[in-house]
């Protein structure tokens, strides 16, 4: 962009009055304070919405017990017993849970699979802890069978999500293509715009990029 902008300056310098350079000079630099501004004010909205996704332990708490109830039996036995394990447990679901909340907000098809993902994947955790405690061979068997349901249901729900995040992703490409072969179409326009932007004024439908 400097570089550009270097380019232009001599161009202008060669064919303009000085008048038109000064005015050239002026509106470049409200234009360099407008972009500072705008990325501030984009990096305060990024610490906004970073200071919102968080959440308290009480709710993820509350979250786990009416999600995943056995999850939460484990949590308030390893909280007595294990309470490092209880720690480690409960930072990771609380990611997972945030993930979730993020997703709700703008992708709630898939923020609806991530749920049941979460909740599946805690199931097998509970599966394979009960299984490492049980000796009886039918009743391993049964647990087995049970785990391979859960991660067969867990392999579906990935391959469902992996679907749509490629369609969003097609959906995104799509709109870009046109956005690019309507620019190419306008090309001419578009540069007579960026030209009478910097030497006159502007015009919001043909902006430079």
């Amino acid at each position: 962009m400097n570089r550009l902008i270097a380019l232009w300056s001599v161009v202008f310098a060669m064919i303009l009055p000085d008048a038109a350079m000064a005015q050239f000079r002026d509106q470049d630099e409200v234009e360099r304070h407008e972009e500072r501004r705008e990325h501030n004010e984009d990096a305060d909205e990024h610490e906004d919405e970073d200071e919102d996704i968080g959440l308290s332990t009480r709710d993820v708490l509350t979250f786990i017990g009416k999600h995943m109830p056995y999850t939460r039996k484990t949590l308030d036995r390893l909280k007595r017993t294990d309470p490092e394990e209880y720690e480690e447990r409960l930072e990771y679901l609380t990611e997972d849970i945030e993930c979730y909340y993020e997703a709700r907000e703008e992708q709630p098809r898939l923020a609806v699979m991530l749920l049941e993902t979460m909740m599946l994947e805690n199931r097998c955790r509970e599966l394979v802890a009960t299984l490492n405690r049980t000796r009886d061979p039918k009743e391993r068997e049964i647990l087995k069978k049970q785990l391979r349901g859960k991660l067969s249901q867990i392999f579906d729900l990935r391959m469902k999500e992996r679907e749509e995040e490629l369609r969003e992703l097609e959906a995104e490409a799509a709109e870009l293509k046109g956005l690019l072969e309507k620019r190419a179409k306008n090309r001419d326009r578009i540069i007579d715009r960026r030209f009478n932007e910097l030497t006159e004024g502007e015009d919001d439908d043909l902006e430079w990029w």
